[in-house]
């Protein structure tokens, strides 16, 4: 691992508390959203477990781990009606904020580009695997949508035969 992961991590565990405060208080922020319908109390359980994959990540010097708890999270949100626009809005005000933070934290420029550079890394392929999971969801969904059309296709056309048949009796 990195000196600049070390500091990354460090500063994330520094103002922890503080990030997940300015980020539940964004979400609950969030207009027509389910995010808005949240207690507190829930979002502050949501964003640490968040920031805690984040930063296990960066510790594990791989985004395997994210991207895996991305996964369960689309999974989880999809199942709970959350529209993809809602999910990347979360994850963009949570990688705003780690942005927030270490612009104000860290003035040295060189090592703050290379901290910038971590997150837009981490977070972007992050991003890209949430869409991919919505993606196969709705894939998966349309497949069973087509699935029935064509079972009710075929029951229709049933129903047509025997409505024919009992006419010519």
């Amino acid at each position: 691992m990195t000196q600049n992961m070390n500091e990354l991590i460090q500063t994330l565990e520094r103002n922890k508390d503080d990030l997940i405060e300015s980020i539940c208080n964004q979400l609950q922020k969030l207009n027509q959203s389910h995010y808005e319908m949240i207690d507190y109390e829930s979002h502050h359980d949501r964003e640490e477990a968040f920031l805690n994959a984040f930063l296990d990540s960066i510790q594990l010097n791989s985004p395997k781990h994210f991207y895996e708890y991305m996964e369960k999270l689309a999974q989880q949100r999809s199942d709970e009606g959350y529209s993809l626009r809602e999910v990347q809005e979360a994850v963009n005000i949570v990688e705003q904020s780690i942005w927030d933070h270490l612009v104000s934290e860290k003035p040295a420029y060189f090592d703050l580009i290379e901290m910038l550079r971590i997150t837009v890394y981490f977070f972007g392929q992050a991003k890209d695997h949430l869409a991919q999971v919505y993606l196969q969801r709705a894939q998966e969904a349309q497949a069973d949508l087509q699935g029935l059309k064509q079972k009710f296709f075929v029951y229709k056309k049933e129903k047509q035969d025997d409505n024919a048949q009992d006419d010519t009796y």
